[in-house]
């Protein structure tokens, strides 16, 4: 989908960025000893802007809105995945 949007879109660029993010911050976090909730949380919300970038794009009619909902149905999932694993990576979080 990103090589048939316009290279001028800032969108496109947001959304490459934030969902590389949502990969590498998922990894970092795993690979930590350390509290994982902040490279978690980090990764929901590239999630989200993601999101908001898909959000552009039908906006601006580069792609018909039924394409683009399975993608945000797809970050829904990733997004609802991280907020179950910052609740149980996170002791200082209310339930």
């Amino acid at each position: 989908m990103l090589k048939k949007l316009p290279r001028k879109l800032a969108a496109l660029y947001q959304l490459d960025r934030a969902s590389t993010s949502i990969a590498l911050n998922i990894a970092e976090g795993n690979g930590k000893y350390t509290p994982k909730d902040r490279y978690f949380d980090i990764a929901r919300g590239s999630a989200l802007e993601s999101a908001g970038a898909l959000d552009i794009i039908i906006t601006k009619e580069y792609y018909p809105k039924e394409q683009i909902n399975l993608g945000k149905n797809m970050l829904r999932s990733i997004v609802s995945m991280l907020v179950l694993l910052i609740k149980r990576t996170s002791k200082d979080r209310a339930p």
